[in-house]
């Protein structure tokens, strides 16, 4: 039973981190003005610095997240 548990955990965490991933690129997309009738966003949105440290910022929250869940249940 402790393993169908941790599996529905493991789906619902994955899920929940797709999600998220799906509203930080639209969080993104809105940013930069890229979306329907727009021409996108200029050179210094897609710069490789702003890139990088948007990129950063978003897998350290994952290896937070990663790292709690291995962590399993405070008591």
């Amino acid at each position: 039973m402790a393993g169908l548990r941790s599996t529905v955990a493991l789906r619902s965490t994955l899920a929940g981190l797709l999600s998220l991933a799906a509203a930080e690129e639209l969080i993104l997309l809105a940013a930069t003005g890229y979306g329907a009738g727009s021409e996108g966003g200029g050179p210094d949105r897609w710069a490789a610095v702003p890139l990088v440290a948007h990129n950063s910022h978003f897998k350290r929250q994952q290896a937070e997240r990663l790292a709690a869940l291995a962590a399993g249940p405070e008591r």
